[in-house]
């Protein structure tokens, strides 16, 4: 996992200047809005990681592509880039194996290994930050 990982030690886990702006708009419509998105977020993730892995096992390929798609969305309206990245990264992946009509089951493990590890840190990061509210 570690050598993949690697490859995004230069991409920020958390945008703080987007959080920042939740912070902000929050304040403009007196609604607590990162609390609101951080939850919903963190509620979705074990979802979507259950949905990878049972996808892998399933070898059902367009089903995890679609959880990637689906959980990249999410990271990145929260600003959290290097999760963002490395969900966008394995949906191309997966796209490419799709077209080749091969499949390398390590390295989408991996994948998924990354992206598990990179959401629960994430998660604690957004928790500390709506805590700071």
């Amino acid at each position: 996992m570690m050598s993949l990982y690697k490859n995004y030690e230069n991409q920020k886990s958390l945008d703080i200047e987007k959080v920042n702006q939740l912070k902000q708009l929050g304040l403009e419509i007196e609604e607590d809005v990162l609390q609101q998105l951080t939850q919903a977020h963190i509620e979705s993730v074990d979802a979507i990681l259950n949905e990878m892995n049972s996808a892998l096992k399933q070898q059902n390929f367009e089903d995890l592509m679609r959880s990637a798609h689906k959980f990249k969305s999410s990271c990145a309206n929260l600003g959290l880039m290097k999760l963002h990245h490395l969900c966008q990264d394995f949906e191309k992946l997966i796209s490419q194996f799709l077209k080749m009509k091969t499949f390398d089951a390590r390295m989408i493990q991996e994948f998924i290994d990354c992206i598990t590890y990179e959401a629960q840190y994430t998660n604690q990061q957004l928790q500390e930050q709506t805590k700071a509210a």
